[in-house]
């Protein structure tokens, strides 16, 4: 592990512990270096119990529920959240004392001289770099997975392999703020673009650009892999120096592709073309998943060349947590946690995931997506739908749109999320669905996804109970 560049006496602040790990990670690191490491975080300790009973005896110092000045302007390293804005006045703080800034993923990256296989989108990214991560460990049992997708890349790395891959999420945050280190991963994965998280870019061609980060920096050695059905991906393709491989369930048409030809995924690479996987091997239901192995499998196939690691790691796969996970039962009607999907596309493909009656939950902190589409897949495919948090107006409002006579299978339960729940499974008929699917982040009534999760999983499992 390449450390010379690390002072081991450095003072060391780490802004955001967190819950998913790469604060909690980067704070261990640091000190476990012999720095003395200050955490702070907005956020009070009883609302990070698990992170905070994770640093007892570490000899951190915590600054919780609050941020102190000179926490920022008398530390050598800043290494912030990366959801943490970067006009942020203690990041400038920081900067103007000469601190240096860096998120936990970069200072991993910057240690990091191995295979790095790197995903991001809109959609599909989480469930994407999973299935990528199941193949590649099928072919090198020592391959990392991280980033985006929880846990500390940095923490992990101290028992990495140098030679096996990294595979790791990347969000546009952690992408705008690893801009400086111009990353170039092996092979980079885009799913899809679509607007999102336009409360933090501010505009679409922000978001965008964070986005392109991930493969602006490739040389002609490394490989693109791209969704030829998304119309800005299918310009990013002429603008990447080093090979794209375009992918669609059906044939592209370009010169590197990756389809379905049946039920077998085909790549064409020039006027070569191949079988790199049989699709049956996937346990996922619905086109989107197709989509996403399609993906993975492409990525995998151009790191390591290996058709029995693209079909192992489908069959491997199980799916993620909060992911149309099935969570209990009743009679005919089933609560299916889709608690991860937080963009109106993400919903529409978890709607689009089941032929039954589906009673929709939606709603959440508002990101400042458009609820167009999403309101018109609603009038399509839900039986009723029950609205929660603070997008419940708009969501309302774009349901109507598409369809006025839709308005008496409306339900609004503002932030009750208990009674959300208990009213969906009144509306659901026998053979029916109750699905959250929010196409919405969770903030305003969660801390993250993951709690809301866990309540759904909760409160179906006690009326499954009570039945």
């Amino acid at each position: 592990m390449a450390i010379e560049w690390l002072d081991r006496h450095r003072r060391v602040t780490v802004m955001g512990l967190g819950l998913f790990g790469g604060g909690l990670g980067a704070a261990r690191f640091w000190r476990g270096l012999g720095a003395d490491v200050t955490v702070t975080d907005l956020r009070t300790a009883e609302q990070l119990a698990p992170s905070v009973k994770a640093l007892e005896g570490s000899g951190c110092r915590l600054v919780l529920g609050r941020h102190e000045k000179e926490d920022f302007t008398n530390t050598d390293l800043l290494v912030v959240n990366p959801a943490v804005k970067p006009s942020n006045e203690y990041i400038r703080l920081a900067r103007s004392a000469g601190a240096q800034v860096m998120t936990e993923t970069g200072i991993a990256f910057r240690m990091f001289h191995g295979p790095l296989i790197a995903v991001t989108g809109s959609n599909g990214k989480s469930t994407t770099t999973s299935l990528l991560g199941a193949m590649c460990s099928a072919h090198d049992e020592g391959t990392l997975v991280g980033g985006n997708i929880g846990g500390s890349l940095l923490e992990a790395m101290s028992t990495h392999t140098p030679s096996s891959p990294i595979v790791a999420e990347l969000s546009s945050f952690q992408l705008h703020h690893l801009k400086g280190q111009k990353i170039a991963p092996t092979v980079a994965v885009v799913t899809n673009l679509s607007p999102n998280h336009l409360d933090w870019h501010k505009t679409l061609l922000h978001y965008y650009e964070s986005k392109r980060h991930l493969i602006r920096f490739q040389s002609a050695d490394n490989t693109a892999v791209l969704n030829a059905d998304d119309p800005v991906l299918r310009e990013w393709a002429a603008l990447a120096e080093g090979r794209v491989i375009m992918v669609s369930l059906a044939d592209p048409g370009s010169e590197n592709a990756c389809y379905l030809e049946g039920e077998l995924i085909r790549l064409r690479e020039k006027e070569s073309v191949r079988t790199i996987g049989d699709i049956t091997a996937l346990r996922l239901p619905g086109a989107h998943n197709r989509m996403n192995a399609l993906m993975a499998a492409a990525a995998c196939y151009a790191y390591c060349g290996d058709v029995e690691a693209v079909n192992a790691g489908m069959r491997n796969f199980g799916g993620l947590p909060s992911r149309l996970e099935t969570v209990a039962q009743t009679g005919g009607i089933r609560f299916v946690n889709d608690s991860i999907a937080t963009t109106p596309e993400s919903a529409i493909c978890g709607l689009a995931s089941f032929t039954c009656p589906r009673v929709l939950i939606a709603g959440g902190y508002d990101k400042g997506s458009s609820f167009d589409e999403l309101g018109g897949a609603i009038v399509k495919g839900a039986h009723a739908v029950v609205l929660i948090g603070k997008t419940a107006p708009k969501l309302r409002e774009a349901i109507l749109k598409s369809d006025s006579s839709f308005a008496l299978k409306i339900h609004d339960a503002g932030t009750d999320f208990t009674a959300a729940v208990q009213k969906a499974y009144e509306l659901c008929p026998d053979g029916g669905v109750v699905l959250l699917s929010p196409a919405c982040a969770s903030y305003d009534m969660f801390t993250n996804f993951e709690e809301r999760a866990e309540k759904f999983r909760s409160l179906a499992r006690e009326i499954a109970a009570h039945a």
